[in-house]
């Protein structure tokens, strides 16, 4: 019985890890999304891409677009823990699955938007 115990210690200890990397990633996301310069120079190439001098619109669509990726990998570590380790039904089992892969999608999505973007500040600005 001891396994059983210290198996359930094991799952609670990594949905509470789990739940404060989510709620990290939650706010860090809701900080981009409003336009935290600051934040965004911690997204990979935050600090190249404000060098390209980018109007403040462009910077707002590529600053929600990075919180969206951020806010969509939370959502796939989510579905993956689910999926894993809850006892769920079938079909909840595939949903959940479905999800996921649609929020991985949707990360692909938004980088190769950004990779777009940047390409395109690039070409306006000579570089």
């Amino acid at each position: 019985m001891a396994g059983g115990k210290e198996r359930f210690v094991e799952i609670v200890v990594g949905i509470v890890a789990l739940a404060a990397v989510s709620i990290v990633g939650i706010v860090y996301g809701a900080f981009l999304f409003a336009g935290s310069k600051a934040c965004f120079r911690v997204v990979c190439g935050g600090e190249d891409f404000l060098a390209l001098c980018p109007s403040d619109a462009e910077f707002r669509k590529s600053a929600r677009r990075s919180a969206v990726a951020v806010w969509m990998i939370v959502a796939i570590m989510w579905c993956a823990t689910a999926s894993a380790y809850a006892c769920l039904d079938d079909a909840v089992r595939i949903a959940v699955r479905v999800a996921g892969a649609v929020a991985g999608a949707t990360v692909v999505v938004v980088v190769v938007l950004q990779v777009r973007q940047r390409a395109d500040l690039l070409r306006k600005h000579g570089g």
